[in-house]
């Protein structure tokens, strides 16, 4: 048995090993090939950069999933103007990024990129207005038909304006899965844009109830954190939120990896966090924990993902 933990222990550190270097999977798509859909997302988006683009690297999905994007730079090394990313599983763009568009805007308006500094930009769009010029540009974009729009935020310090849509499915939104848009807040110029989707289509029958999830998850808590005096310490905490949510399992041999498995379930997502702020005295003592969300499978109640906080 021991045996087979510490071999399960190492597959899950080489297969960390080879997502965080991009050696795992290769990328079919040629430089030629991303470097038109990066001109054609240009294109029809009405977007100009002032230099010719080039293929910067390949970048790979960072755990969630097996595919990867070729990166594509306009500008020099030290004085990049923007980047888009083109995957390399169906050439779709799924990053844009105007760095000097952005520096055109601010010193069009003299504010000064020194975050320590004040921002005294002039009156922004509205929000109808902005609302208006963002949901413009998804439509040029075409969204895909399973994201539901969630939030419309402004960015005073940094001048954005932001949309976020986020995916779901039968009703279920997913944890990861998320389209964003930002415009520049004074005029309204198209600053940036991404989608993320790591999740796939899975059952969502639901035959764990909340309070069970709940009591689980304090179970996993126990095993996982056995250094902590839970019969001492749990009165401090509070459950924060529980959700069903569409997850990327990242459990490994009953322990929380970085590595995020690929094939999607329903979930259970229960955050528990700490009511007041934490005691700092005992942070030399016990592994103090702020906030754990503990992923309880939503159809079988096992445990299938998590993360924490110190």
């Amino acid at each position: 048995m021991k045996r087979h933990k510490l071999i399960t222990l190492l597959l899950a550190l080489w297969i960390n090993l080879l997502l965080l270097t991009g050696m795992a999977f290769g990328c079919n798509l040629t430089d030629a090939e991303a470097i038109t859909s990066a001109s054609n997302f240009c294109k029809t988006m009405g977007i100009s950069f002032p230099k010719d683009p080039w293929v910067l690297r390949v970048n790979s999905s960072s755990g969630y999933d097996n595919s990867e994007t070729k990166e594509i730079a306009y500008g020099e090394r030290g004085d990049f103007k923007g980047f888009i990313s083109v995957s390399c599983d169906d050439k779709e763009v799924y990053s844009y990024i105007n760095f000097d568009l952005r520096n055109i805007v601010r010193k069009k308006y003299k504010i000064s990129s020194v975050t320590t500094e004040p921002r005294n930009w002039p009156s922004f769009l509205s929000e109808s207005k902005a609302k208006k010029i963002v949901f413009s540009i998804a439509n040029k974009i075409g969204l895909p038909p399973d994201v539901k729009f969630i939030q419309f935020v402004l960015d005073k310090e940094s001048g954005y304006w932001g949309a976020y849509w986020h995916r779901q499915y039968n009703g279920y939104l997913y944890e990861k899965d998320r389209i964003r848009i930002e415009i520049m807040a004074v005029d309204g110029e198209f600053y940036s844009y991404s989608k993320i989707y790591h999740g796939s289509p899975c059952p969502t029958d639901v035959k764990v109830k909340k309070e069970n999830a709940i009591e689980e998850g304090w179970q996993q808590i126990y095993r996982l954190f056995k250094e902590v005096n839970w019969n001492m310490e749990k009165p401090g905490y509070e459950i924060q939120s529980t959700e069903l949510k569409i997850i990327q399992p990242n459990t490994l041999d009953g322990q929380i990896t970085t590595y995020h498995n690929t094939e999607s379930r329903l979930a259970w997502v229960v955050v528990y966090g700490l009511k007041t702020k934490p005691d700092r005295s005992k942070l030399a003592k016990v592994a103090y924990l702020q906030r754990i969300t503990i992923k309880i499978d939503a159809a079988t109640k096992k445990f299938i993902g998590g993360d924490f906080t110190q």
